[in-house]
Order: C-alpha cells, then sequence, then structure tokens
C-alpha cells in the first residue's frame, strides 16, 4: 500500500476523480441543462462525491448512491483469492461502529456514531 509505485498511482487517480469534477461543474451549459431538466431521481456512485454535490445544484428530491458497483466486484475479488464463502464487503461495511468524513481534524471534527452503538 505504501509503496512508492501505488503512492503515485493513487495520486494519479485522485487527479483525474478532481479532474472529472472540475471539468463537470465549470460547464456552465450543462448545469443549467441539470436544473431546468428536473428530474425526480438521481443515481450517484461511489468513486467520489462530486455526483452529491450535482444533485443538490439539480435540486433532485430523491437519490440513491450506487455502493455496491464497487463492494460487488471487490466481494468477488475476496472470495477468489481468500475464502469462497467470504462475506459481502457491502454488509460488512454495514456493521464498522465509526463512521466519518475524512478530514482535518484541527478545523473539524465530523463523525457519526452506529445508532445501534452504546458509548
Amino acid at each position: 500500500m505504501f509503496d512508492r509505485r501505488v503512492w503515485k498511482s493513487m495520486q494519479q487517480g485522485m487527479r483525474l476523480i478532481l479532474g472529472s469534477c472540475k471539468n463537470i461543474i465549470s460547464n456552465q451549459e450543462f448545469l443549467t441543462w441539470l436544473q431546468k431538466e428536473r428530474f425526480d431521481l438521481a443515481f450517484a456512485h461511489v468513486y467520489q462525491v462530486c455526483p452529491i454535490g450535482l444533485v443538490q445544484v439539480g435540486r433532485i428530491p430523491t437519490w440513491i448512491w450506487l455502493n455496491r458497483i464497487v463492494a460487488n466486484p471487490e466481494t468477488e475479488l475476496f472470495r477468489e483469492f481468500i475464502d469462497p464463502s467470504f462475506p459481502n464487503l457491502a454488509d460488512m461495511a454495514k456493521e464498522c461502529p465509526l463512521v466519518g468524513p475524512s478530514t482535518d481534524l484541527k478545523k473539524k471534527t465530523a463523525s457519526t456514531l452506529n445508532s445501534e452503538r452504546s458509548w
């Protein structure tokens, strides 16, 4: 994970993610179209959170976050290389006791505790 080549690849991926979001949100023609269409429903993928911002810009009242788009193929990798009965990763993620956005803790601490946990 911390191999220099892997780190560089992750940095390149992050630049691509940010660049694609910048290209979309700087396209005023697209944003105007998005607002005028008055969509009832949006599907947002988990590769990045830019689509969540677009849901807000488009004033789309209902949206579905497609978190299994990545989880299902990755689950299959664990089943192939680790154990054929490995549990679904998205189902395992639901059991996480602490969920919060990655943020600068000096500026802001934002987290949500699993409601079933008593601390």
